[in-house]
Formats: structure tokens, sequence, C-alpha cells
């Protein structure tokens, strides 16, 4: 479950509180996101985040959940960020014209179009960078697909579909309860778990039969050494 919703929900009813909180979670994503879509040329980042704060807050109302609340605020940055280059762009291009007529050369304009894709690039890859969230019927990175459907999902817990009894030795979780080979109850006793026992951490042994060693081993990650 998004733990944003929550904060709308109150935010929406006037919880003065829930609004800070919200807007707090919000800002530096959508201060980063302004400045990526703007370029580092563009010294308004901030006023274009404040402005997408504003129209985030006026849209509260008609958030209805298809998407989570940090990509709903970032698409209204999107928007009004774009909307703001495009207004910066059009100035340019009427010093340009200006520039022209008066004589000026502007060669240093022909890389705009390039660094304008790019600009692009990093929005989507900005966008692509929002989690799916896999049991919470939500399409939270917006790309139509959620939960175990969305491929980012594939490897979760909680999308595993059993393919059978476990088996002890190919170090795959195939009755998907969240234990491996000889780390499974129902591998006790199995010929292939014979002398396994629990990770010993620096020993650089499989102690355990899962076919992980030491610090690779899960059994291990809260060991000071790992």
């Amino acid at each position: 479950m998004d733990p944003l919703r929550s904060l709308v929900r109150d935010a929406v009813a006037g919880d003065a509180g829930a609004m800070q909180r919200l807007i707090g979670a919000v800002a530096p994503s959508v201060l980063r996101l302004a400045r990526v879509v703007l370029g580092p040329a563009r010294a308004d980042a901030e006023d274009v985040a404040q402005e997408s704060l504003l129209g985030f807050v006026a849209a509260l109302g008609g958030f209805r959940g298809e998407c989570s609340v940090l990509h709903y605020a970032c698409r209204i940055t999107v928007r009004a960020a774009v909307a703001a280059r495009r207004r910066g762009e059009e100035r340019a291009q009427q010093a340009e014209e200006l520039g022209r007529t008066a004589g000026v050369c502007n060669d240093h304009l022909g890389g705009e179009p390039a660094v304008a894709a790019r600009r692009r690039a990093l929005v989507r890859e900005l966008l692509d960078e929002l989690p799916e969230v896999c049991d919470d019927g939500v399409d939270n990175d917006c790309d139509e697909l959620w939960d175990c459907a969305d491929p980012d999902c594939a490897a979760a817990p909680e999308c595993c579909v059993p393919a059978g009894p476990e088996a002890c030795a190919n170090r795959v979780d195939d009755d998907c309860d969240g234990s491996t080979d000889c780390s499974d109850f129902d591998c006790r006793g199995d010929a292939s778990c014979a002398g396994c026992s629990v990770e010993i951490c620096p020993d650089s042994r499989d102690n355990d039969c899962d076919g992980d060693v030491d610090c690779r081993d899960a059994d291990c990650a809260e060991e000071p050494g790992c």
C-alpha cells in the first residue's frame, strides 16, 4: 500500500499537518525532476518546483489512485516544467530572431535539440525509478502493468508460483515458502542435506547447504563482518 495515500486522504479532509507532511515527502523528487527537465543552465527550478507543488495540492481532490502519489506529483511537475521550458525557448527564439536582425552570430544554439532529447531521456529514466509495489493492486510505476503482472515483480516472493514440492539441491524455492533447498523444512532428512547445519559466516563453507557461502548467505546479512 502506498504510504502517502493516507496522507492524501487526511490532507483533502483538511488536516494541515498531513498536508505539510505530504508536501515534505514529495518535494525533494519534485525539485529534482524540475531541475532535470529545465536543465542546469536554468535558475528557476525552485520556482517551477514551488509552482508544481501548488498544482499538486490543488489537484489532490482529483487523485483517483491510478498510480502512486509520488508519480502523480511527478506528472504535474513534468507538465509545469515543460511549460516553463517552452516559455524560455520562445523567449530565446525571439532573442535569436532579434540577434539575426542585428547580425549577431547564434551558432551556440545549434546543439539545443540534442540537449532537449537528452533531457527527455533523463525524465523517462527518473520516472522509471519509481518502483512497482507487488501486492497493492496499484500500477505504481504507471506502465499499465501492476502487481505480479509487472515484470518488475517477477522475483518478488508474493508473485512466486509453486512449481511443486521443494527440490533440495537446485537453489530454487520450488514451493514458494521463502526457504530454499536444505534451509527448507521439507528437506530435513533428505540425503542431499546430510551434514547441513546453521550457516557459520566466516568459515568459507556452505554450512546450511543452501548454495550460498558466508556473507553471500542471507542468514549472515546482520553479521558485523558482512
